[in-house]
């Protein structure tokens, strides 16, 4: 999860915002409280005033009808205690509900009531010194609990009184109190982030592009939205990729130029080559022409599929066919192939066979013997798996992990050559998806293997095209 925020911005920003939401909330809820908390103190002494004046002016509490018509029409409950005793409840935790009802003047309540159960939070005797209001009497402001809700009340203390008022109310919870303020700052930062998110959409797209152009679309653009130093980056951004693209082109086209004009001489050479008399001449040198020809082909193709941006050309063929384009293309006539089920593949056709041809020509080069290549090939589900299998020498500990890089050779340097044959296995392999497996065999030769998901990357190219349609 927290890579998850490490690695998107956006993720980022919504993890801000909902910090932010958290804070100003809690920040707001303590802000308030404290903003009202000397205006509450202020009230609570005048009500405390205004709750003694109520009950004196009930004289002596003789005149019960009145007081309970007063109580009705302000909905209240009362029960009125004869205590001279200012720690009743202390003195008395044995007390019976039975006995403390013996102590009871009058009620209008018809619950189980305890004046002990009542814890109070604010009296006259703190307010009084704040304030320097002065009545007689005691009054205080609390909570009661009835059949387990808690309802306000208050105790007033008046002689030998004690009247304990019940405001038939519960309280809310607080949070639900302060629920509306949560909600619209949530509200307000969601679409703060959404806004914030818009201005930054640029950055996402590109992003997309930048993920597009490592998969090879170098026509693809970003859209430019605003007028703002990110739309400004933006068409930076198509500007440079337009850029790569003329410098890729004319790479191609140099390298295409240099190849013909190298070629041009070679064609002419085997030409004349082949009006001479002297064959054991001819075959040398058409060798060497060959030799020439071939590295020109390898430094083209290294070149093309070294660029993140080159393409495939996806088709479907018979597995047996793919092998014989690569045998047609390679020199290497004692190939075994031992296809039992052969079956349909899909890959660029034209860069697999080079696969597979550079494969048997570098078997040729390096490991040759009378029992050939022998080349075999799997299916399992969507993987398929083609393996070509020599009996040569085989391959050296320390050269077996490097010897798919470009410009590394075998240790016999003798054979004529750049290195340039495996690692386009290898750029190949991975354009498709796959992999390219060297090992070498339990009794002698090496094992060429290269698999791929077609399903794989039929999905990649089909995203490839929607993605900046």
């Amino acid at each position: 999860m927290f890579s998850y925020f490490k690695k998107h911005v956006f993720g980022r920003l919504a993890l801000l915002f909902g910090v932010a939401a958290f804070i100003l909330v809690v920040l707001t809820y303590y802000v308030l409280n404290w903003a009202v908390q000397d205006k509450d103190t202020i009230f609570d002494i005048h009500d405390l005033y205004y709750h003694y004046k109520f009950i004196d002016s009930w004289g002596d509490l003789s005149d019960t009808i009145t007081i309970r018509e007063e109580l009705d029409n302000l909905k209240l409950s009362a029960k009125i205690y004869y205590i001279q005793s200012q720690n009743f409840c202390e003195e008395n935790q044995n007390m019976s509900y039975s006995e403390e009802q013996k102590l009871v003047y009058w009620q209008n309540i018809n619950e189980l009531v305890s004046i002990c159960d009542y814890i109070n939070y604010q009296d006259s005797h703190n307010l009084k010194k704040l304030y320097g209001v002065n009545f007689p009497g005691h009054v205080s402001f609390g909570d009661i609990e009835i059949n387990n809700q808690i309802y306000p009340a208050t105790v007033i203390e008046k002689d030998a009184w004690r009247v304990l008022l019940i405001i038939d109310y519960i309280y809310p919870s607080e949070w639900i109190t302060f629920l509306p303020i949560m909600l619209l700052t949530i509200i307000f930062m969601v679409v703060l982030y959404l806004i914030v998110r818009r201005f930054l959409k640029p950055i996402s797209l590109m992003q997309t592009r930048i993920v597009a152009l490592e998969g090879g679309d170098l026509d693809s653009s970003i859209d430019i939205i605003g007028e703002d130093e990110l739309a400004l980056l933006s068409k930076n951004f198509n500007s440079l990729i337009l850029e790569i693209k003329t410098l890729l082109k004319q790479k191609e086209r140099l390298l295409s130029d240099v190849s013909h004009e190298i070629r041009t001489p070679l064609s002419k050479m085997r030409l004349l080559l082949a009006m001479k008399p002297d064959k054991n001449k001819i075959k040398t040198m058409d060798a060497q022409i060959d030799y020439l020809d071939s590295m020109v082909t390898n430094i083209l193709i290294s070149d093309k599929l070294s660029a993140p941006y080159s393409t495939l050309d996806l088709e479907k063929i018979d597995i047996i066919n793919l092998v014989k384009q690569a045998q047609d293309l390679s020199k290497h006539d004692h190939v075994k192939v031992d296809i039992k089920n052969p079956f349909v593949v899909c890959c660029d056709v034209v860069k697999m066979s080079i696969v597979i041809k550079n494969i048997l020509d570098n078997a040729l080069k390096y490991a040759p013997s009378d029992a050939g290549v022998t080349i075999l090939a799997s299916k399992k589900q969507d993987i398929i798996t083609i393996s070509c299998i020599d009996s040569g020498p085989g391959i050296s500990e320390k050269l077996i992990s490097k010897i798919d890089k470009p410009f590394v050779r075998g240790e016999n340097l003798k054979k004529s050559g750049f290195g340039l044959g495996l690692s386009i296995c290898k750029k190949i392999l991975n354009s498709h998806g796959g992999n390219f497996i060297i090992s070498n065999n339990k009794d002698k030769g090496a094992c060429f293997s290269i698999e791929w998901n077609q399903r794989s990357i039929l999905k990649q190219e089909k995203n490839a095209k929607k993605q900046f349609k």
